[in-house]
């Protein structure tokens, strides 16, 4: 069944296949990407440079990839999440460094197109929260970067990959943002499943900060 882009598909052992290849594929097309990345990004991504500011041509298709490539990242692809995050926040004055950032994830893409989710089914519902913080990662301001995924039965059912909206004095702090914004949508899941006649009474969060 192919629905907003993705295509779903049963499989045999009652699992769920979720994938985009055809949206991928034409983003590729439509920029004739060459080459391959192995990551869709380096170290470097939130680190600014002071390139040349693209025109005005060049930075309406750098948004135009960008919010295509978001797209994606929030359904299925959410091994670009991080990069693509970091280049939404460029989508004002983007300039040839993030231009470059831009291809190596496509060029990712290009290596890697046809990626996808699976969603299992499981009898006795387990709710898992993986939430994780890079404290000042983001240059301008000191923000510090939140990542959370929520699963269901093994598979991923909401991600999170955002710079967060203050800036944190430590990274105990910064973790004890994100871990705030990954339990607020689990509560709201809990809540969801109970209202569906699920017997749920608690979930399990992994996060790797000794200090929260």
């Amino acid at each position: 069944q192919s629905y907003l882009g993705m295509l779903i598909e049963k499989l045999p052992n009652e699992g769920i296949k979720v994938s985009m290849d055809a949206y991928i594929g034409s983003i590729l097309e439509e920029n004739k990407v060459e080459g391959s990345a192995v990551t869709p990004a380096t170290i470097d991504l939130f680190k600014l440079d002071e390139s040349e500011l693209l025109n005005d041509i060049e930075k309406s298709k750098f948004h135009t990839i960008t919010a295509k490539l978001l797209y994606a990242s929030k359904r299925v692809r959410i091994d670009i999440q991080t990069a693509v995050a970091f280049l939404c926040t460029r989508v004002n004055a983007p300039n040839i460094g993030d231009w470059n950032k831009l291809q190596r994830v496509l060029k990712y893409l290009n290596a890697y197109p046809n990626e996808y989710l699976i969603l299992n089914a499981d009898k006795n519902i387990h709710v898992e929260l993986f939430v994780d913080a890079s404290w000042g990662s983001h240059p301008i301001g000191g923000r510090s970067h939140t990542g959370v995924f929520l699963t269901i039965g093994g598979g991923p059912i909401y991600t999170k990959s955002s710079k967060q909206k203050m800036t944190c004095a430590s990274s105990t702090e910064a973790e004890l943002v994100a871990l705030m914004e990954g339990v607020s949508i689990t509560l709201w899941l809990m809540k969801f499943l109970k209202a569906q006649g699920e017997n749920v009474t608690y979930f399990d969060i992994y996060e790797d900060n000794k200090g929260v």
